[in-house]
């Protein structure tokens, strides 16, 4: 029910709440891989944030056991300068954790940003394992090149992924 108001003007109508929009949106309509990518972005941001934390919280134990059992591959280095790398190296990954979270919900969202960021990403990881392959090759570095090739293909060439994000794109406009 709507009240009016009396003015010296004559009668207003005394305008109701705006209500607020719902914060977060769920897109039944999109595409199953796309589903599928946002959830594999979230278990890589998982994995990053687990080994970050680790080599945060037990630099100490870490160098401490590889020096015992590999010293000649640290010979000139001091303890606290590799536990010091070890920290920082952590605090980046934990950094690219939470890149992979935001990611893997804008995909589930369908925003058109983490489209383009999940392609840059992919694209590094597949010129990464490349020049990784050319120093030091391993039959597994092929599995990489796969999935970041296929999140690349798919995200930039699929009519199917490109229509959902360009849907969704108009729908916020």
């Amino acid at each position: 029910m709507v009240r009016k108001k009396v003015t010296k003007k004559g009668v207003k109508k005394k305008s109701e709440p705006i209500k607020a929009e719902k914060k977060f949106e769920y897109h039944d309509d999109a595409p199953i891989i796309v589903k599928l990518l946002s959830i594999f972005n979230y278990v890589n941001g998982s994995l990053w944030a687990l080994i970050g934390l680790i080599f945060i919280f037990a630099a100490n134990e870490i160098v401490s056991y590889v020096l015992q059992v590999a010293p000649e591959l640290f010979v000139g280095y001091e303890s606290g300068g590799l536990v010091s790398i070890l920290i920082i190296g952590g605090i980046i990954l934990v950094l690219f954790a939470v890149l992979y979270f935001f990611v893997g919900m804008g995909l589930w969202r369908l925003k058109p940003w983490a489209r383009i960021v999940s392609i840059i990403l992919s694209t590094i990881g597949v010129i990464g394992t490349i020049y990784s392959m050319i120093i030091n090759f391993a039959p597994t570095q092929f599995l990489n090149i796969i999935i970041d090739g296929f999140i690349v293909g798919y995200l930039l060439f699929s009519k199917e992924a490109k229509e959902a994000f360009k849907k969704n794109k108009k729908l916020i406009k």
